[in-house]
């Protein structure tokens, strides 16, 4: 994703009455957060996502 996709989306969500602007990327995407710091972002926070079949999980909790 270039700046001019990212200033483009920008302006299209200002149009349409949004008021912040908002991406998502991995923690340890590094490329992006610069690129997205670079623009003028900032991070809000980080999270760590955990998962794990089901099945498997309420037989390992019993």
């Amino acid at each position: 994703m270039g700046r001019q996709v990212v200033e483009a989306l920008m302006h299209w969500c200002r149009q349409q009455g949004f008021t912040e602007f908002a991406v998502d990327t991995e923690w340890d995407n590094s490329g992006a957060q610069a690129f997205f710091k670079a623009l003028g972002m900032q991070q809000t926070y980080k999270i760590v996502q955990y998962k794990a079949e089901l099945q498997r999980l309420l037989l390992t909790m019993k």
